[in-house]
């Protein structure tokens, strides 16, 4: 159906956008992934990986999942990594601008140390109107975590090109959007949202 694929997918697809060098480039990679996909539960199958990209300058803005309605813990990989690895979590609001029923929450397993929390930030990811896979219109209103990512994907590429040194730093890239552009106001879900809704 065009929305599901393998561990190994994944894994070959994220290698492949960190080690080829694609046109007008010089060196190999992309400036940053958007991964609007993810696995139930905790799965190193992409931990190094996102380590390795880390420390070639390259991020990764992840899903964090849709089974918020289940209470804490539902969330997935790789949107549950710790973003020491160069992975921000993302997670949805609604149309109200609160964090959305579905939008997964709660503290993430530590790889090692101490638990972390999950999502780092939310974007609008409720009835979103987007491009489909699949036969039949090419277009429709959709909801998700997976929605919610491009646009904080898009808001990192906005600032990159705005501030050249946030390129090839996921670090500082992360604490630039977080300081400058999420603010939160609590809802019913209160801060299951991480630090709110990104602000374009």
């Amino acid at each position: 159906n065009g929305r599901t694929g393998t561990l190994l997918q994944i894994v070959n697809g994220f290698n492949w956008l960190v080690t080829t060098t694609f046109p007008g480039r010089t060196d190999p990679g992309v400036d940053l992934i958007n991964a609007s996909l993810g696995a139930t539960g905790f799965h190193r199958f992409l931990l190094s990986a996102t380590t390795t990209a880390a420390g070639l300058g390259i991020p990764l803005f992840a899903a964090i999942g849709n089974a918020g309605r289940g209470g804490a813990g539902h969330h997935g990989s790789p949107g549950n990594y710790p973003e020491r690895n160069g992975v921000m979590g993302v997670g949805a609001t609604d149309i109200n601008d609160q964090v959305a029923i579905f939008s997964d929450w709660g503290d993430a397993p530590p790889p090692n140390g101490p638990a972390y929390p999950v999502p780092v930030l939310c974007a609008p990811g409720d009835q979103v109107y987007s491009a489909i896979p699949g036969a039949g219109s090419p277009f429709k209103y959709d909801s998700g975590t997976s929605m919610a990512t491009p646009v904080v994907s898009g808001v990192a590429a906005q600032r990159m090109e705005a501030d050249p040194t946030l390129q090839g730093n996921p670090k500082k890239l992360f604490f630039d959007l977080k300081r400058n552009l999420a603010s939160w106001t609590a809802g019913p879900r209160g801060n299951k949202g991480g630090l709110g809704r990104i602000k374009a």
